[in-house]
């Protein structure tokens, strides 16, 4: 379109312009090495913040891969200090970037704690009308400030009151000094990270946001993003036009010029007032935004979803998935000696072993003498215990077990925490009343979050178990007769060491009030009671 002359001015010959734009790709579209500078491409000026983008993508990879290790509290407080060191620094897009990834945590643990709290009748702390009221009223505020900073006039801002009194108090790190938009750059950070947090808390932005139709417009945004500029170019001046100009002088006489006609929107609505010139404005809008949405979609399909789908299948092609490499990387694990009495593990169960027991990573090769096989009914996903016999083995008759299996009761081999298959092999969903992942239908394994130990369904072990030792758990809604001699356990029993310990367990969350945990609200140093209605194996509400 450039050698047409279409667009821009062209260059002399095809080859010219191939070597042109070429080094306008690489020094400018994509040159990652001025970082948040403005290098206003050629060819497209919209186009400036692609190579910030491109940098600061990796920046964030690198800083997620460096702190996702760490402890929550330790991580979050890191970045934080990070966002105060690139403001300190002046580096807006970092802040943005960085932020972004806060925000996104920040996000993923409210679901996660949300999500948790499904099953129950009451939330543990349930706000009021008044706090509600005062939180939704805050964001309100924060987004209309974060509204009015976006509409920061780019030429004489310090006209602008509200704008003034923001250019007066901008750090001295985005001084107009070093670049006259600095300041607009910095409090357009702040206001980024102030919308995207305030849009997740306001129900009704977040419900519009959800809509299908915001939904496909964030779809096609990088497609919009790359050819509004070039669409606005072909027809811009064809849609807006010129406003008429009456004759000047008189005719016949030197000078004389005579009336221009007005041509398109201009010409027809006029741009001598300001009144005029916004309706003028908002009617350009309604002819070309059409066009520019039709133009990115068509980009959208043809260009951008092939070139995704390119991407995906290339790094199929480059990853390493052998058994070894998708084994989760070893850790520095500590020995836990298990002397021969009752102990708690994590689920809350009874352990009595008279050895050493050390917890490793699964072997990915042939079955070792001091591990157990397991694997779906299909066969398709396959791996091995860390040990050669379950910790325990527990029986339960609960009616979440019942629905689950089809049958009178469930089964499960618990073992030391070890790395599973890799979710893409598995099925996974999470419960309505709970954040914790459960594979293949609950058919194969479970780990909750923050446990140490796996349950693993016993149907899935081919061979080894001894269930004559097992342990019957929930026998008020056992529909077969319990063998005699085995240690059983009712909801309904005296107080045990079944939930003896609970304050001592590392539990998550989503465990809170389901019989993993004491009831919320109980004094420190009140006697701990289970709660009934629920299954610790299955981690299903249950019915007596």
């Amino acid at each position: 379109m450039v050698q047409l002359k279409w667009l821009y001015q062209p260059l002399p010959t095809v080859s010219e312009q191939m070597r042109d734009w070429f080094q306008v790709v690489l020094r400018g579209i994509t040159w990652p090495w001025a970082w948040d500078d403005d290098l206003r491409p050629r060819y497209d000026v919209h186009l400036w913040t692609i190579p910030i983008e491109f940098v600061h993508s990796m920046l964030l990879f690198m800083v997620i891969i460096a702190l996702c290790r760490l402890r929550p509290v330790i991580r979050q407080s890191t970045v934080f200090g990070l966002l105060l060191y690139f403001l300190w620094s002046g580096k807006w897009a970092a802040f943005e970037f960085v932020g972004g990834m806060l925000l996104a945590e920040f996000h993923l643990r409210k679901q996660k704690n949300r999500k948790s709290l499904e099953g129950f009748e009451e939330p543990p702390e349930k706000q009021g009308r008044v706090a509600r009221g005062i939180r939704c009223l805050l964001h309100v505020c924060i987004f209309s400030a974060a509204a009015f900073i976006g509409g920061w006039p780019n030429w004489q801002g310090e006209n602008t009151p509200g704008i003034r009194y923001l250019l007066q108090h901008t750090p001295h790190s985005f001084s107009p000094e070093r670049d006259f938009l600095a300041p607009q750059k910095f409090w357009f950070a702040l206001s980024a990270i102030a919308v995207v947090w305030s849009c997740g808390d306001l129900p009704v932005v977040r419900k519009l946001l959800e809509g299908s139709v915001p939904q496909y417009l964030g779809r096609t945004s990088y497609a919009f993003y790359i050819v509004h500029g070039p669409v606005l170019d072909l027809f811009q001046l064809s849609v807006l036009g010129s406003a008429a100009t009456p004759a000047q002088g008189e005719l016949g006489n030197e000078g004389y010029r005579p009336e221009i006609l007005g041509q398109g929107l201009r010409g027809m609505i006029g741009i001598d007032g300001p009144n005029q010139r916004m309706v003028c404005w908002l009617a350009g809008l309604l002819v070309l935004t059409p066009m520019v949405v039709w133009v990115a979609d068509i980009f959208w399909r043809l260009v951008d979803l092939p070139i995704i789908g390119a991407a995906k299948k290339l790094e199929t092609a480059c990853l390493d998935n052998s058994h070894e490499a998708r084994a989760l990387p070893p850790l520095t694990q500590k020995k836990h000696h298990i002397t021969p009495a009752q102990f708690t593990t994590n689920f809350g169960l009874r352990l009595i072993l008279g050895k050493e027991t050390t917890v490793r990573r699964a072997n990915p090769g042939p079955v070792q003498e001091n591990e157990m096989e397991a694997s779906c009914e299909c066969g398709s996903v396959r791996f091995t215990t860390p040990l050669a016999q379950p910790l325990a083995l527990y029986i339960c008759h609960c009616s979440a077990c019942q629905r689950q299996t089809g049958s009178a009761f469930g089964t499960s081999a618990i073992f030391p925490r070890f790395p599973l298959p890799r979710d893409e092999l598995l099925s996974c969903y999470v419960m309505r009343n709970t954040a914790t992942p459960l594979f293949t239908g609950t058919s194969l394994a479970l780990s909750p979050y923050s446990k140490n130990v796996v349950s693993v369904k016993g149907g899935c072990i081919e061979k080894g178990l001894d269930w004559k030792k097992a342990i019957h758990i929930w026998t008020s809604n056992a529909m077969v007769p319990i063998p005699e001699g085995s240690e059983c356990h009712s909801e309904e029993s005296e107080f045990t060491d079944y939930g003896k310990t609970q304050e001592l367990l590392d539990q998550p969350s989503g465990l809170t009030c389901t019989g993993l945990s004491r009831s919320v609200g109980s004094d420190e140093g009140q006697e701990t009671k289970p709660v009934v209605g629920m299954c610790e194996l299955s981690n299903l509400s249950t019915s007596s």
